[in-house]
């Protein structure tokens, strides 16, 4: 799962984790809160996602999250995130 925020692509650790997660083809998540992610998905792709990372934003649905006080339509968010990580685990 990433969670695209204002500073994660800036993270040596966190682009260690993308670069070694995308290399080994695993399942991505991608989550971006518009109210407190620190910035645009928009601004944080072209500001901060090194270029050879950008293509994760073509190839995986962003996940809206919401964090507190979530609407029942928009609590889909939190069941989709759940599925996308239960679907990587081995059987």
């Amino acid at each position: 799962m990433i969670f695209a925020s204002k500073g994660y692509f800036l993270s040596t650790n966190c682009l260690r984790e993308a670069r070694t997660a995308v290399a080994k083809a695993k399942p991505l998540a991608l989550v971006h809160d518009p109210v407190r992610g620190g910035a645009t998905l928009e601004t944080i792709k072209e500001n901060e996602c090194p270029l050879q990372l950008q293509d994760i934003f073509k190839d995986h649905k962003i996940i809206e999250w919401h964090r507190i006080k979530v609407p029942a339509p928009k609590r889909h968010a939190i069941l989709f995130t759940s599925a996308c990580c239960y679907a990587t685990l081995p059987l």
